[in-house]
């Protein structure tokens, strides 16, 4: 997805990384409606008052991983990687969105 699939649009978000998540806020929040965390179908949840959202919603999911890699599927963003490494790869897709490679 480019840039302007968010703009004027809830982002949803789930998140295993405070310091990723900021890093997609501090350069989305300008362009979205506004964001919700949220809880992907089919899948844990850990907060059962978030509401549950598919791949058809801009779904953003951070997540803890032995793998570094940025995968999308439909409208969701798997941003994977180690806890160290998860704002450098959330920098990588936000650079992705913006068209800066």
């Amino acid at each position: 997805n480019l840039v302007n699939k968010y703009s004027g649009q809830t982002l949803y978000i789930s998140s295993q990384n405070q310091n990723a998540e900021l890093e997609i806020y501090r350069n989305l929040d300008q362009i979205i409606l506004r964001r919700q965390y949220a809880c992907l179908e089919n899948e844990t949840c850990a907060d059962k008052s978030f509401p549950v959202k598919t791949c058809q919603d801009n779904f953003i999911l951070i997540q803890e991983s032995n793998t570094s890699e940025i995968n999308q599927d439909g409208n969701c963003v798997f941003i994977k990687g180690s806890r160290e490494n998860l704002p450098k790869i959330a920098d990588e897709f936000l650079f992705k969105i913006l068209g800066i490679e």
